[in-house]
C-alpha cells in the first residue's frame, strides 16, 4: 500500500509538472502538440452571450471605437457561430491548452502586454470554416469567455442556453443567398484578391534593395473591378490586419537591411524587427499567416540564403528550423536530398558540414509553395557555387492557407504561355494568372477557364508575389476600406 501510495504521489507530481509547462511563453512551445479537436466536431459551448467589457491592447484610436461601438451579443453553436457581421453557418472546433496572457502576447507579438484578468490557464477554442472565419475564443469559466480581435480583448456573459432561431434562420438565409446568387443569377460578388508584390531597386548608392506592395482587387462583376494599391504588406491574419516589411538602413560606410511587422491598429508603433546585421539584399519571399520567410539574394561564402521567421520570434532575432516545421522526418528529408546533390568526390558521411537546419525557406514554383535550402560547394580553384535544393517535406503545423491550383499547371500553361505564377481563389471562381508583363485575371466555370479575361494589371518582369489571399464576399467592404485607410496611391486602372 506504502509503494502504492508513493507511485500516485509521483504522478501527480509528474502531471502538474507538465500542465505548467504549458503556460510557458509560446515562442518555446510548439502550438501544433497542444491540439486537440472536441470529439464529433462538436462545440464544448453553446449560447448566446452578451458583451460586458472591452480592454484596448494596442492604441484606442476612433477608427477602432467606431467599428466595435455596436458589438453587443455573440452567438455559438454546432450549426451557427456569429461575431457582429462575421459568421459561419459550417463551424469547426478545436482546442488548446495555455495561458491566456501568454497566447495573447504571442497574437500581438507584444511582450509587454499587461492584463492580468487572462492571466490564467485554460482551454482556448479554435473556431473556422476552413475558408474564411476564424476566431479563437478564451473559455474563462462555464458562463464567461473572453475574444482577440483587432487588438482588443471583449469579455462576454451568457444570458441564454441556445441561439434563437430566426438568427439562425437568417444567416441561413444569408449565405443560401450567396449560393444561389453564384449558380443562378451569375452577377454576385466575387471574392476580392489582396497581393503581396516585392521589386527590385537600387538605393542612392546603387546597392540592390526590394520595395513592397499590397494590391487589393475587388471584382464587382464581369464589367467593373476596382484596385487599391497601397506601400507595404498588408496581410490579414487571424486577428486583424498586420503591415509588414523590410526597412533598408543606409550608413555613413554600410547599409543593414530590418524585418518590420506589427499590427494594423497599433499605428506606426513598430515593436518587432529583426536587425539582420550588415546583410544586404534581403529579401520577402513567403508571407503566411504566422510565418515570414526570406533569403538573401547575394549569395556570399559565408551568408545563409535562406530564413523562417514565426511572427512572435522575429523581434527576438530567432529563425524557425526544420524540425519545428516538419519535425525529425523534416529533417531525415532534408540530409538525404543534400547527399542526393553532393558532388561525388564528397564523403556523404560528411552530410552535416553542408546542412543548417535553420537554412530553410519558402518559394513559388508553378503555382505552388515549396519549401528550400541550399549547400555551398567548393571547387578546387576555391569558387563556391550555390545549390538550391527542393524539400519534399510534409509540415506538421499549418504554413500556408491555400497550397493549391483547382487547375493543372498544364492547363494554365496552355492558355497562358509565358505564365510563371498563378493562384485559384478558395471558392475555384477566379484564377490569377502571373507572367512577365502583368497580372491576368480569369473566370473559372465548372472547372474551365473562361475565354477573355476580367482584367489584368501591369508587372514588372521581376515583380514577385509573396502572399496572395481571397476574402469572402461579405469581408470585401472591410477589406477595401483597411487599404483606403493606409493612403493609397493613384488609382490603377485595370486592362480589359
Amino acid at each position: 500500500m506504502k509503494k502504492y501510495k508513493i507511485f500516485i504521489i509521483l504522478f501527480l507530481i509528474f502531471l502538474l509538472s507538465s500542465c505548467k509547462s504549458n503556460s510557458k511563453i509560446l515562442d518555446q512551445v510548439n502550438l501544433s502538440e497542444s491540439i486537440v479537436s472536441p470529439n464529433d466536431n462538436k462545440s464544448p459551448i453553446e449560447g448566446t452571450y452578451k458583451l460586458t467589457s472591452k480592454i484596448f491592447l494596442v492604441q484606442k484610436n476612433e477608427e477602432l471605437e467606431k467599428k466595435y461601438k455596436n458589438t453587443d451579443l455573440i452567438y455559438i453553436s454546432n450549426n451557427l457561430v456569429q461575431i457582429d457581421d462575421r459568421f459561419t453557418i459550417s463551424p469547426s472546433f478545436k482546442s488548446r491548452f495555455f495561458n491566456f496572457l501568454d497566447y495573447t502576447k504571442y497574437k500581438l507579438n507584444d511582450t509587454k502586454i499587461n492584463a492580468s484578468n487572462i492571466d490564467i490557464d485554460g482551454t482556448i477554442l479554435t473556431i473556422s470554416d476552413g475558408q474564411y472565419f476564424y476566431q479563437d475564443i478564451y473559455l474563462i469559466n462555464e458562463n464567461n469567455i473572453t475574444l482577440l480581435y483587432d487588438g482588443i480583448l471583449f469579455s462576454f456573459k451568457k444570458v441564454s442556453e441556445g441561439v434563437p432561431k430566426d438568427i439562425i434562420d437568417k444567416a441561413n438565409e444569408i449565405a443560401n443567398n450567396e449560393v444561389n446568387n453564384n449558380i443562378e443569377k451569375n452577377i454576385s460578388e466575387y471574392p476580392s484578391i489582396l497581393i503581396g508584390v516585392t521589386s527590385p531597386k537600387k538605393d542612392s548608392n546603387d546597392n540592390l534593395t526590394y520595395v513592397y506592395k499590397t494590391y487589393f482587387i475587388e471584382i464587382k462583376d464581369k464589367s467593373y473591378i476596382d484596385v487599391v494599391n497601397v506601400d507595404d504588406i498588408i496581410y490579414p491574419r487571424d486577428q486583424g490586419f498586420w503591415k509588414i516589411g523590410i526597412e533598408h538602413k543606409m550608413g555613413s560606410d554600410s547599409s543593414f537591411d530590418q524585418i518590420y511587422a506589427f499590427p494594423l491598429a497599433q499605428g506606426d508603433k513598430v515593436t518587432s524587427r529583426y536587425n539582420l546585421g550588415n546583410k544586404k539584399n534581403i529579401q520577402i519571399s513567403f508571407i503566411g499567416k504566422d510565418f515570414i520567410g526570406i533569403e538573401n539574394t547575394e549569395y556570399t561564402s559565408s551568408d545563409k540564403t535562406y530564413g523562417l521567421f514565426n511572427y512572435s520570434n522575429i523581434e527576438n532575432n530567432k529563425k524557425s528550423n526544420i524540425i519545428e516545421i516538419a519535425g525529425e522526418d523534416g529533417l531525415k528529408v532534408m540530409q538525404d536530398e543534400i547527399i542526393k546533390n553532393l558532388p561525388e568526390k564528397v564523403d556523404s558521411k560528411k552530410v552535416e558540414e553542408f546542412y543548417d537546419p535553420e537554412n530553410i525557406g519558402i518559394r513559388r514554383n508553378n503555382g505552388k509553395w515549396e519549401f528550400k535550402t541550399n549547400i555551398i560547394i567548393k571547387k578546387e580553384n576555391g569558387e563556391a557555387i550555390i545549390k538550391d535544393i527542393k524539400l519534399p517535406i510534409n509540415p506538421i503545423i499549418d504554413i500556408f492557407s491555400n497550397n493549391k491550383l483547382s487547375i493543372t499547371w498544364e492547363s494554365i500553361k496552355n492558355k497562358v504561355p509565358g505564365a510563371i505564377d498563378a493562384y485559384t481563389s478558395i471558392d475555384d471562381r477566379l484564377l490569377l494568372v502571373q507572367n512577365l508583363n502583368e497580372l491576368l485575371i480569369y473566370e473559372i466555370d465548372r472547372g474551365v477557364i473562361s475565354k477573355k479575361h476580367l482584367g489584368s494589371i501591369k508587372f514588372a518582369k521581376d515583380d514577385r508575389i509573396i502572399s496572395c489571399v481571397f476574402s469572402s464576399p461579405k469581408s470585401n467592404k472591410l477589406w477595401k476600406n483597411t487599404l483606403i485607410s493606409q493612403k493609397p496611391m493613384p488609382k490603377i486602372i485595370m486592362d480589359e
